[in-house]
């Protein structure tokens, strides 16, 4: 298991408050949606939630990775950084162009995680090449 210091631990229940509170905005609108509007926006009411998540995780992941409380220092170098986001960015472009079919009969189905696990790998990578850039050029 991975030992934090104070710093890490206090972005970490932070920035996991707020995807809390997201996860929660989110599965309100939802709620509100499917109770007065009566519309479902995906195949099955329990892909809804799993995809109501991935705003939240996301959230959180950029901004710890942003805060420097997901890594330890230079635990990650930048090269293996691009490679993850080229991997997401693969991923992402495969599903896009290649890949099963992400909506039907205008409903999200569930093929769209796919898209969303390798926007989430490049945007972790994107983030975290952008913030290296800056410590470097502060230096």
């Amino acid at each position: 298991m991975k030992q934090y210091d104070e710093y890490q631990k206090y972005y970490n229940y932070k920035y996991g408050f707020h995807s809390f509170n997201i996860l929660m905005f989110l599965i309100f609108i939802n709620l509100s949606l499917g109770t007065f509007l009566e519309t479902q926006w995906a195949e099955t009411k329990e892909l809804e939630y799993v995809l109501l998540v991935f705003p939240a995780i996301t959230y959180s992941l950029i901004m710890n990775i942003y805060r420097g409380s997901y890594y330890k220092k230079n635990s990650l170098s930048e090269l293996h950084s691009f490679f993850i986001g080229l991997w997401g960015l693969g991923f992402s472009l495969w599903t896009i162009f290649l890949g099963p079919d992400i909506l039907s009969d205008g409903q999200i189905t569930s093929n769209i995680i796919f898209l969303l696990l390798g926007s989430i790998w490049f945007l972790g990578a994107l983030v975290h090449l952008t913030k290296s850039i800056i410590e470097k050029r502060r230096k």
